[in-house]
């Protein structure tokens, strides 16, 4: 399980690289076309409004993620959970809890189907 961990860590280490959020054909790659998201704002966003939601987000000067762990939930479905420091171009530290749910496709592919963020106070 040690690869697949390593391997959908730098999947969701892909999604932080700002010229990937931009990038419709990249996120067309990691996100799956029924991709869903629930928000630390609490709002549910479909595939194409994480496209548009991504296009108009704030610059951020970094984003790491820690503590990572992975659970399957079948033998193609995995369950990604961890800790992420988001860091504004202002010096300011944002916090949060995070949950992926990836799906293996036909080809191999891993794609997120499901994502949440939870902010840490």
């Amino acid at each position: 399980m040690e690869p697949l961990l390593d391997h959908l860590t730098r999947l969701e280490e892909t999604l932080f690289d700002p010229a990937v959020r931009l990038s419709r054909a990249a996120l067309e790659a990691l996100l799956a076309p029924d991709f869903q998201e629930i928000g630390s704002s609490g709002r549910l966003f479909s595939f194409e409004d994480i496209i548009m939601a991504l296009s108009a987000e704030e610059p951020v000067m970094s984003r790491t993620l820690h503590n990572v762990r992975l659970v399957m939930l079948s033998v193609s479905i995995a369950l990604v959970t961890y800790s992420s420091t988001r860091k504004t171009v202002d010096g300011v530290a944002i916090n949060s809890l995070r949950s992926s749910v990836w799906r293996q496709e036909n080809d191999g592919r891993w794609q997120m189907v499901f994502h949440q963020g939870t902010l840490v106070h």
